[in-house]
């Protein structure tokens, strides 16, 4: 590797980066609009109102993200004839609906959350149901979906790198093709992004941070600063393959890839139960070692787990992948090295849920534990992790359900889930784009949304337990 190659070549992320930029800003400026209308929709007590809402919201919460910027970008021009002029523009549209149909959670819960008698007080007043939510309800709101609100911005910005998967070339796409030139290495050029991507995040979060703590302010409550650390043009190819662009739907071309798709969907699943396994036992792992190792080695794992939690996993997955294949064991598989990164990254959330779980347990607990002069393997094999294990199995849950979604990422390093075999079908047929990614998406649909519903009902019934 040269490293004055490197060192020249650093100036050429500057147009990427700022179609990365503009990718985040646009989807979340859309995804801000949808999550209010959503957040006010489902809010609504009118039921014809309330309904197509909540549709709305289930349908994108409850299908990847992936398929869904395949859809927008080459499956509805054929089936519906409606095209964008440039494929940054379906990435926008696609990340601004998913991302805005999970804030409308947000926007639904802080509009809850405001007392009643605050609404009761408007009304006493003659408010109109316009006055009320713009003078009394949206500013008592607002500044409590800013957490949330920010926690999905981060996610967003990450979510951007998906993007390069449908041909726009941000600074993901850069990465590799300088990486694959002469006298360059992937492996440093991912690296990089990596630290571009994390550095977005953290002045992100310092700009929310600010703007809840200039909101909270305006309503009366004074806030100390916290001090924690923080949970171009764009064209891109423009070009359309061909096979992308067959009209109309077919019912013989479904009944010819639906076995294909399938194929992919089994491999979803084994994905998902080997990262799975990972997440929950390094999560818990790390957990663990977060409350009973020195003050140097919590804050060093913290923060190698801060920086995972705040980059792209498509990026990690293309640095392992690169590191493995050219440094590690080039034979190792797809599969293994996808799935590994897949559990590693959302150890990295699981991990937040468990210590959580952790800290809700009551003082009382450790010092009856200290009483009795039980060992330390006691103390948390009896008394501490199954107290943890109720009140973080619906939140590690939902990691799990958001992981599953994600794994069609992967495809990008030839695991064969449902986007690949999609892209081997069209290959073949020349035909199946709109069949493929439509039945991929409804497949997320049909095996999430029972397990959303239930993790949901789960929530409330721990919730109203005692612990």
């Amino acid at each position: 590797m040269d490293f004055q190659a490197v060192i020249d070549s650093l100036p050429r992320y500057a147009e990427p980066l700022m179609v990365t930029i503009g990718v985040t800003l646009g989807s979340a400026a859309l995804a801000l609009v949808v999550a209010f209308a959503l957040g006010l929709m489902t809010s609504s007590r009118h039921l014809l109102v309330r309904t197509p809402a909540r549709a709305f919201v289930e349908f994108f919460r409850g299908s990847s993200v992936v398929v869904q910027l395949f859809w927008f970008a080459f499956a509805m021009p054929a089936l519906l004839g409606i095209q964008f002029d440039y494929l940054i523009l379906a990435g926008i549209v696609a990340l601004g609906l998913n991302y805005g149909a999970y804030s409308s959670e947000v926007v639904r819960g802080a509009i809850a959350a405001v007392p009643k008698s605050q609404l009761e007080a408007s009304t006493a007043l003659n408010f109109t149901s316009f006055q009320r939510m713009r003078l009394v309800i949206l500013p008592q709101a607002w500044p409590e979906m800013i957490p949330s609100l920010s926690s999905f911005a981060i996610m967003l910005l990450k979510a951007s790198a998906l993007v390069s998967i449908i041909g726009v070339t941000d600074i993901t796409t850069l990465a590799g093709l300088i990486g694959g030139q002469p006298g360059q290495d992937r492996l440093v050029h991912y690296g990089f992004v990596l630290i571009i991507y994390f550095i977005l995040a953290w002045l992100m979060w310092t700009g929310m941070r600010a703007l809840e703590r200039k909101a909270k302010q305006g309503i009366g409550v004074n806030v100390k600063p916290d001090r924690r650390r923080a949970a171009g043009t764009g064209r891109g190819h423009e070009r359309r393959d061909d096979l992308m662009m067959r009209e109309g739907w077919s019912n013989e071309i479904v009944r010819e890839i639906f076995p294909a798709v399938w194929q992919g969907f089994l491999v979803v699943l084994q994905v998902t139960l080997v990262a799975g396994l990972i997440a929950v036992l390094l999560g818990l792992l790390v957990s663990i070692l977060e409350q009973t190792t020195p003050a140097w080695f919590r804050r060093g794992l913290s923060g190698v787990f801060q920086f995972i939690r705040n980059t792209p996993l498509l990026v990690q997955v293309l640095l392992v992948w690169t590191a493995t294949s050219l440094y590690i064991n080039p034979d190792w598989s797809a599969f293994a090295v996808g799935s590994t990164v897949l559990g590693v990254h959302y150890a990295s959330y699981t991990s937040e849920s468990f210590r959580a779980g952790i800290e809700a347990i009551p003082k009382g607990q450790w010092e009856a534990a200290t009483a009795l002069s039980l060992p330390v393997h006691r103390t948390w094999g009896a008394v501490i992790l199954p107290q943890m294990l109720r009140r973080s199995t619906a939140a590690v849950a939902n990691w799990i359900i958001a992981m599953f979604k994600e794994v069609p990422t992967l495809f990008i390093i030839g695991v064969l889930e449902m986007i690949s075999q999609v892209e081997k079908f069209q290959g073949q047929h020349y035909a199946g784009a709109v069949e493929g990614y439509t039945i991929a998406g409804f497949l997320f649909l049909v095996a999430s949304y029972p397990v959303a519903v239930a993790m949901r009902r789960l929530e409330i019934r721990l919730a109203k337990s005692n612990y």
